[in-house]
């Protein structure tokens, strides 16, 4: 085949053939001419698909490769410069969100990321401070619910005697006993939540 193919070339050359009598479909012709130079090439359609499958399986496999190893550098990246941080940053929130009002979060370097963690550290301070002035006040009413809540009480004729514990650090309950002159006594109980 590659002699006839050459010596019907050589033919086409000279111009003592058409291409079209001699390949009839089957090949691909490629044909240059320079000042002293002719070149003609002929491969058969089957080489002309299969080499250019195989350089776009080739290709494709390259370009997927560097896809993939692209993906897995964004994913490490993404992970160690933003998603760590905002998992941080939920970590707080809810320790925050439980009562644990000093929690912090460390700054990474992201100018974006850096803002909201010391806007976050910012609120949690405050949130700590407000928390400790509530506790203060609560400590302060319950000590003066308990001033106002009478020390002993007696009423001639009857056994009294009462226990206060109230859920949280002050109750919204209060009673007094106060004894009349009569020998007889008013007794008021309240509940001012």
């Amino acid at each position: 085949l590659q002699v006839s193919v050459a010596s019907s070339l050589a033919k086409v050359s000279r111009g003592e053939l058409k291409l079209e009598e001699v390949f009839d479909g089957e090949f691909l012709v490629g044909h240059h001419s320079g000042s002293d130079l002719e070149i003609l090439v002929a491969e058969t359609y089957q080489e002309v698909r299969a080499g250019i499958w195989s350089d776009l399986r080739r290709h494709t496999w390259g370009v997927g490769l560097i896809l993939l190893v692209g993906i897995a550098t964004l994913n490490l990246v993404m992970n160690a410069g933003f998603l760590d941080p905002l998992n941080s940053l939920a970590v707080a929130a809810r320790a925050v969100g439980n009562g644990d009002f000093g929690s912090k979060i460390h700054t990474v370097g992201i100018r974006e990321l850096d803002y909201l963690g010391a806007a976050f550290n910012g609120m949690s301070e405050q949130l700590a401070e407000v928390e400790k002035n509530r506790a203060t006040q609560m400590h302060t009413a319950r000590l003066i619910q308990e001033h106002l809540l009478p020390k002993s009480v007696s009423v001639a004729g009857y056994k009294v005697a009462y226990l206060f514990r109230p859920t949280e650090a002050i109750g919204g309950d209060y009673f007094d006993i106060l004894p009349l002159k009569d020998g007889g006594a008013i007794v008021a109980i309240a509940d001012a939540s």
